[in-house]
């Protein structure tokens, strides 16, 4: 599989905060019902991607921060 952005890890973290890092490119995560987005459900806006700002999902196609969460981590694959 071919990857649109390419990047040094350098590269990626000189764009990315330290956990963006660590999820994005270590595959980190955190516990479950642990995170500040745990029962963070706004009705309106978008999730992006951190690393190449592609469109991972909105409020209203998921019913919790969990299954966003898988979304983002979906999206951020393609980095």
């Amino acid at each position: 599989m071919s990857y649109p952005l390419q990047k040094s890890d350098d590269e990626w973290q000189a764009v990315l905060n330290k956990e963006q890092f660590r999820v994005l490119r270590e595959k980190g995560t955190e516990a479950p019902f642990t995170g500040k987005y745990d029962k963070h459900l706004p009705d309106t806006g978008v999730y992006t991607c951190a690393g190449c700002d592609a469109l991972s999902t909105k409020p209203t196609t998921s019913s919790s921060p969990a299954a966003a969460g898988l979304l983002i981590l979906t999206a951020s694959q393609v980095l």
